[in-house]
């Protein structure tokens, strides 16, 4: 680390790094629920697949599977992405670093 554990600058870039933990959790949370309600339903709608050996099958299941479900992850990326940068600015930064006066 470039900070000196427990001194001003570490503490201060540690707490900005945890609201990007909480951020991940908070849109992981959020994204989870769906993205299982989404893989149940492509479970219960989905039609036989078929193809001229089993490894074919599995591979068919899983791209519809996969169709299903990737918007949702690239929509959680997205927000993920979006509340980070929110925090990632530099006025945020100047604000972090005018709590140490020795930064």
């Amino acid at each position: 680390s470039e900070f000196r554990p427990g001194s001003c600058p570490y503490k201060e870039t540690l707490a900005h790094e945890n609201i990007h933990v909480s951020i991940f959790r908070n849109t992981l949370k959020r994204y989870s629920a769906l993205i299982r309600t989404e893989l149940e339903r492509a479970v219960q709608v989905s039609e036989a697949a078929s193809g001229s050996n089993p490894q074919e099958v599995v591979d068919e299941l899983q791209r519809r599977v996969k169709n299903r479900i990737d918007p949702y992850f690239q929509q959680f990326e997205r927000d993920q992405k979006e509340a980070n940068a929110a925090i990632d600015t530099p006025e945020n930064y100047r604000q972090e670093q005018l709590k140490c006066p020795l930064w």
